[in-house]
């Protein structure tokens, strides 16, 4: 819960109109069973029937303005919660962002979709539905108590016996929810990821027809889900019934003391169904409570569930950005990289790459040529050796200095969706739209997208479905090239390409970024590529270098 405290400090002033309204709610309602008092001894028994119809119109005032303050009480709760979220979404968000890519993928995408919507949600629900309630109760309790004590302190006594037995109960069953809590949400999530992989690769289960597979693991998680379920929902009850059926001994108890002191004549009739209205209204939100603290267990596993993520480190790289001004070059000294799991991708290798050159990666599956261009994109970092951009070390970059500076686009393309303008210009700032014209005209897009009805305001779709495997990939590229990077390096960019348009591509790369490092994974051949140099891998080492200068 001490996750909690730094949002609810942000909006302490929120918080604190909102349990003054619930106070004057509560206080409204307190002199509810005292009418009975006034109406049994005043106007039955003395008979003074002149005070009734004030007492009438004072009960609907008084219930008037219940009304509207639980209207503007229940406004300024929601909004507090609902400002609470926001941030909670936006710090987790931010925090993922932020994590380095071998961080990110240590859990799947569907538990952090999972924590960002479902645990942060029911975080606010809880709030809502449950520490709210327990607060007003709680007020309820409190003013109560004190009624009863000024009515006949020896009644009360009587009757609030039961609560420690009520406070027992509910330390002894709490861990049991709570653990049965965190199976839920956990199981929540496996669902979640598991359909979130079934949708991506939707068209290769239906190619490779694994649905009954699928399936299987799909219908494993929901059974699951459900047993889990169940047994929350049986132990909420037991918890509940148990609860409610300890809460009922402290009325009873008021009933059997009281008849008795009515005989006595020490208490008249009013008071004791006065005194056994406060005791039952006493009983009735600590009854609510038992009911609803079961729920804050389920609350505590989401939050545990999120304070994982925010737990995942957050590394912080920075350079000067004056000490890179006007270099680019890339140098590979000695650099090794072997995986958590102790298996060596790269090891031990040199070259260097000068401002202009086209380079060409060439190497079979697990050669090393992915783990490459990982580290150029400060996705990973070398084990041992040194990546120098110009003269600064690479791994002292931030990431937004090396997504400045390094433009990369592959084969695993991806749009939002939008319209092609958002696509092109995502992740740019202040892009001109005569810029954008002439980069798509290099790339022999210009006039594809302007035979669209809506131009480039054509919405591209979920994963840009309305588009050509080939146009989105141009698309790729001219949005890489608009970001005028240093660096740009294509892994399997062009596959999609006929031999025209991808000459035509690279016509454009060489006449108008001639300062440019341009790396290259293909296995395609074009001699427009005008390769300056080919680094040949196998086993993690370049087992050949050749120069075409």
């Amino acid at each position: 819960m001490s996750y909690m405290k730094k949002y609810i400090y942000k909006r302490k002033f929120q918080l604190l109109q909102v349990i003054f309204l619930l106070f004057l709610s509560v206080l409204l309602s307190t002199p509810g069973p005292y009418y009975i008092k006034i109406i049994m001894d005043k106007v039955l028994i003395e008979k003074r029937i002149d005070i009734l119809f004030p007492l009438i119109c004072f009960i609907i005032v008084v219930a008037i303005l219940q009304v509207l303050l639980s209207i503007t009480q229940s406004y300024f709760s929601s909004s507090f919660i609902q400002k609470m979220m926001i941030d909670m979404r936006e710090d987790l968000y931010r925090h993922i962002y932020r994590l380095d890519y071998m961080t990110y993928i240590r859990i799947p995408r569907g538990e952090y979709l999972t924590r960002i919507t479902n645990d942060i949600e029911v975080v606010g629900q809880t709030c809502t539905s449950v520490v709210l309630n327990v607060l007003i109760n709680s007020l309820t309790i409190v003013i109560y108590i004190g009624v009863t004590m000024y009515l006949n302190w020896k009644l009360t006594l009587i009757g609030i016996i039961t609560i420690p037995f009520f406070v027992i109960t509910i330390q002894l069953l709490s861990r049991k929810l709570h653990g049965l809590s965190m199976q839920l949400q956990e199981n929540k999530s496996a669902i979640l990821t598991s359909l979130d992989e079934d949708f991506a690769g939707m068209k290769h289960i239906k190619l490779k027809q694994g649905f009954k597979e699928r399936y299987g693991v799909y219908s494993l998680h929901i059974k699951n889900y459900a047993k889990i379920f169940i047994r929350v929902t049986v132990w909420s009850n037991f918890f509940t019934c148990l609860s409610s059926l300890i809460a009922l001994l402290g009325p009873v108890s008021i009933l059997i003391a009281g008849t008795y002191l009515v005989h006595q004549g020490k208490i008249t009739i009013g008071s004791l169904l006065a005194f056994y209205g406060y005791i039952g209204a006493l009983y009735q939100p600590v009854s609510q409570i038992s009911i609803i603290l079961p729920q804050l267990e389920v609350m505590k596993a989401s939050l545990t569930r999120i304070k994982e993520v925010l737990l995942f480190p957050v590394k912080e790289y920075l350079v000067e950005e004056k000490d890179l001004l006007n270099k680019n070059s890339i140098v590979f000294r000695d650099v090794s990289f072997i995986t958590q799991e102790g298996n060596p991708l790269l090891n031990c290798i040199s070259f260097r790459i000068d401002q202009g050159q086209t380079i060409r990666l060439n190497g079979a599956s697990g050669a090393g040529k992915t783990t490459i261009l990982n580290l150029l994109l400060g996705i990973i970092r070398p084990t041992t050796g040194k990546i120098f951009y110009g003269d600064s070390d690479l791994c002292t970059f931030s990431t937004d200095q090396i997504a400045r500076r390094f433009a990369f686009v592959s084969q695993d393309f991806f749009l939002f969706n939008g319209t092609i303008m958002e696509n092109i210009i995502f992740g740019l700032v202040d892009v001109d739209t005569e810029k954008v014209y002439e980069v798509c005209e290099g790339c022999g897009l210009h006039n594809e997208i302007m035979a669209f009805p809506s131009q480039y305001d054509t919405l591209v779709g979920p994963h840009g479905i309305s588009l050509s495997g080939g146009q989105t990939q141009r698309l790729m590229i001219v949005r890489a090239l608009l970001q005028y990077p240093g660096v740009l390096i294509l892994d399997e960019a062009t596959s999609e390409l006929d031999l025209k348009n991808e000459s035509l591509i690279f016509q454009n790369l060489h006449q108008n970024y001639p300062d440019t490092i341009i790396i290259i994974v293909t296995h395609k051949v074009n001699h427009e590529m005008k390769i300056s140099a080919e680094f040949n891998l196998e086993n993690g080492r370049i087992s050949h270098m050749s120069s075409t200068l």
